[in-house]
């Protein structure tokens, strides 16, 4: 009996498994990992924080030799910028950023879920504007939180010492917020100092 080819489409070339399963592509660019290693050091590169600017700030140290955030006023960023994008989405608004997915109002928003959201909102930015510097911390978590844009000054620590302890300040009033919600909790391992709030 004659070998013949089965119908079909044709595999997939790359490397396998043992088991004939294909194997993951790092398709990441060369120069994305090399720069996230000159930001946040060559052993946290894959770590998933390394990704996005809030992120970063907890590996990057600021003027006073601590990292510009800890663990704890990271996690209370994700949930406002959690919190403001649920709000987004039940007002129909677009997203934000081209890179998120979906938006607008979906079929399963209604009016009691909406006024949660937006109550929920007003809750942690009401919280904000009783923190030290209200406008300040406001807009620059809004830049690096919501925007996801960290300055090259944040980088390079020549950002001034007022707009640091303002974002500190606003992280941290967020922080009780969200502990008093009982919303806040460590989403990542403990990195020594970086854990403390």
């Amino acid at each position: 009996m004659a070998w013949r080819k089965k119908p079909g489409p044709k595999p997939k070339a790359g490397a396998r498994y043992p088991s004939g399963d294909l194997k993951p592509v790092d398709d990441r660019p060369a120069g994305l990992i090399a720069r996230r290693a000159d930001l946040v050091g060559p052993g946290e590169v894959l770590n998933q924080m390394a990704a996005y600017p809030l992120g970063q700030l907890v590996f990057l140290e600021a003027f006073d030799g601590q990292p510009y955030c800890t663990i704890a006023q990271h996690d209370a960023g994700i949930a406002l910028r959690n919190d403001w994008r649920r709000w987004k989405a039940s007002e129909g608004l677009p997203p934000h950023l081209i890179t998120q997915k979906g938006g607008g109002a979906g079929p399963d928003v209604g009016e009691v879920d909406a006024a949660a959201r937006r109550k929920a909102l007003e809750a942690a930015l009401g919280s904000l504007r009783r923190a030290g510097y209200p406008d300040l911390a406001l807009a620059t978590i809004e830049s690096i939180v919501m925007d996801e844009v960290l300055p090259p000054s944040w980088i390079n620590k020549t950002v001034p010492r007022r707009v640091v302890e303002a974002f500190r300040g606003g992280l941290d009033a967020l922080v009780l917020h969200y502990r008093t919600a009982g919303l806040c909790s460590v989403l990542f391992p403990a990195r020594g100092a970086r854990e403390t709030a």
